[in-house]
């Protein structure tokens, strides 16, 4: 018995499924397929389904090349993750790559319809603020006061690491302590080429460098 009805059942669909297929086609030979999908649209809004309305407009006015661009963001989305300017600042420092060597990488990334790597201007600001206030460059020197460089690492330290920070250190806090350690490093017998000086002065052909690294940060509460 439950083989009868099973058999019935599966004939009622394939009659079902055959029945709807002959009136889509004589839907299709009778009206075009805009208003086809501007009929799926309306009815797809009254029945409250916004969303497969809003793809099957999209789909109707889109132009081949973005609808092709749809097709492929959720394969996309899901297996590249972008560069962010930092990571992408990073990349060019470690690889040693020059401003056109990296448009180049960028550019082919872009003709894969793989985006990953931002724009050079970007990176460029992104390394700006990487820089001290107060640079001051001359022929022979270049130096930072003392205190901005100072400022200055405290204030990335406390960007790259603002939510272990917030985590970390509790709201009855007076004073932040960070330890630093500062060397000197230098090197000789360089190359000396005939150049000329605006003060006409002569330098050797040694580099001395004065450094400092954070080492460690303390936290003092305020006393109850």
């Amino acid at each position: 018995m439950d083989s009868i009805a099973t058999g019935m059942f599966f004939n009622l669909m394939g009659s079902f499924e055959r029945a709807k297929t002959r009136d889509v086609a004589l839907l299709l030979s009778e009206v075009d397929h805009q208003k086809l999908a501007y009929a799926t649209q309306k009815s797809l809004l009254k029945s409250g389904k916004r969303t497969a309305a809003e793809v099957v407009q999209l789909a109707t006015n889109s132009s081949p090349r973005s609808l092709k661009k749809v097709k492929m963001a959720p394969k996309m989305s899901s297996a590249i993750t972008p560069y962010t300017p930092k990571e992408a600042l990073a990349l060019i420092i470690n690889s040693g790559l020059g401003k056109v060597n990296y448009l180049n990488i960028q550019s082919g990334t872009k003709k894969r319809e793989a985006n990953i790597y931002p724009p050079y201007n970007i990176i460029a600001q992104a390394k700006q603020q990487c820089y001290p206030d107060n640079i001051s460059v001359t022929e022979s020197e270049a130096q930072i006061p003392l205190q901005d460089l100072l400022d200055h690492t405290v204030k990335r330290l406390v960007q790259v690491q603002s939510e272990v920070l917030e985590q970390r250190i509790p709201d009855n806090v007076d004073i932040i302590n960070i330890l630093y350690k500062w060397s000197l490093d230098g090197s000789g017998g360089h190359s000396i080429y005939k150049q000329n000086f605006s003060n006409n002065a002569k330098y050797g052909d040694s580099n001395i460098l004065c450094t400092i690294v954070p080492l460690k940060m303390s936290i003092m509460q305020k006393k109850r």
